[in-house]
């Protein structure tokens, strides 16, 4: 069980990334002094790059394992939220979201492959469902809590939240995850075959909507 919780926290920790920023709008677009549309552009980086790390971390995760490249993913975006955090103008906000959404990708991509890795056929539905029970706190919780922190602290103090929760996931990770994808398991990395695969995925008629 303390497995599913841990993916179900991993899998949230995107939308909970991409959801509190929203109320810091404003306060971002005053602080930088930058066009509102520019402050916007936080949540498309965020997500353009989040989506073009699912093609490198999950293969990576399949070749040295889901516990290193969860870590790997985890530091990447704390770098990015420091970056973020700590940005002085927008662009350079939008560089941390960018770093940001590429180590965020670990969270979602590694908790399904690790979910897959340790339950088959009815039990692993039932831990997705799990699963995605927790990752709906983020989607609820966090526009709220950007609300409050916003107004109480400053934009900056998302960050802070979204650092908190990095932070305590990566010390999970470190002292608690064990490795779910014994070496006999593991595959080399195959260009071409990741190339055919990413065909077929852009080629599916899902994949666009």
């Amino acid at each position: 069980m303390g497995l599913i919780v841990y993916c179900g926290l991993l899998t949230t920790l995107s939308a909970f990334s991409t959801d509190i920023v929203l109320p810091a709008f404003q306060s971002m677009t005053e602080d930088l002094n930058a066009p509102i549309i520019w402050v916007q552009g936080t949540v498309p980086v965020f997500s353009a790059s989040f989506a073009v790390a699912h093609m490198v971390l999950g293969p990576a995760s399949d070749r040295f394992g889901r516990r290193s490249i969860i870590a790997v993913g985890l530091v990447i975006c704390l770098i990015g939220i420091v970056v973020a955090a700590l940005g002085e103008t927008v662009t350079q906000v939008l560089i941390g979201r960018a770093i940001q959404g590429f180590g965020c990708a670990a969270g979602p991509v590694l908790a399904r492959a690790m979910l897959r890795d340790t339950h088959s056929g009815e039990r692993l539905a039932h831990a997705m469902a799990i699963t995605m029970a927790i990752f709906a706190i983020g989607p609820l919780t966090a526009p709220l809590l950007g609300f409050f922190l916003t107004e109480a602290f400053g934009w900056r103090a998302v960050f802070v939240a979204m650092a908190t929760l990095t932070l305590s996931l990566m010390a999970l990770s470190f002292l608690w995850l064990q490795e779910t994808l014994p070496e006999e398991r593991r595959q080399k990395l195959n260009l071409a075959k990741l190339i055919r695969s990413s065909a077929e995925i852009f080629g599916h008629s899902q994949s666009r909507y």
